[in-house]
């Protein structure tokens, strides 16, 4: 498996615990994604926020994180992960004065509107192990998809055939 990690991504994770090939490239959606999947027609992409990132992008910087919502809307799978477990917002723990049940009714509408998963990882290295399983599950199912598709092509007799 070869994961790509977004060129501007501050603090990327090195995924050294898991068998993974990481190459850095410019993602034009999300921090992380697969090599050869990183476009939204059958792609994926992975968003990480830290717990500050994600209240500034729910606050001041909200139009910028909608549109990006928007492109990760189009990939055929996607997710959010925060590298802080939901109490943290519930508890107001976080640099902001932004009301915390607000905080928590945002993410729950980007839930519903953008079909997207978000996941509350208990820290940094939850987080990454997350990332790694979620592009695993992707890859693992794509490659059902192909291999479902050549067997199919190859059984009604149109493998190989340019028409």
């Amino acid at each position: 498996m070869k994961i790509v990690i977004d060129s501007r991504e501050q603090t990327p994770y090195t995924f050294t615990d898991y068998p993974v090939e990481v190459v850095t490239g410019t993602l034009a959606t999300g921090d992380y994604s697969l090599y050869g999947f990183d476009r939204p027609q059958g792609g994926i992409a992975i968003e990480r926020k830290e717990i500050n990132d994600l209240i500034g992008v729910l606050t001041r910087d909200r139009e910028r994180f909608k549109r990006e919502l928007d492109r990760l809307y189009a990939f055929q799978s996607a997710a959010l992960v925060i590298e802080a477990p939901l109490s943290f917002i519930r508890t107001n723990r976080y640099r902001s004065g932004a009301d915390p049940a607000a905080m928590e009714q945002s993410i729950i509408s980007i839930m519903a509107k953008y079909r997207l998963p978000v996941y509350f990882a208990r820290d940094r290295r939850d987080a990454e192990k997350f990332v790694y399983d979620f592009l695993r599950h992707f890859q693992r199912q794509a490659e059902e998809r192909y291999k479902a598709l050549t067997v199919g092509t190859a059984a009604n007799g149109t493998a190989g055939k340019i028409e």
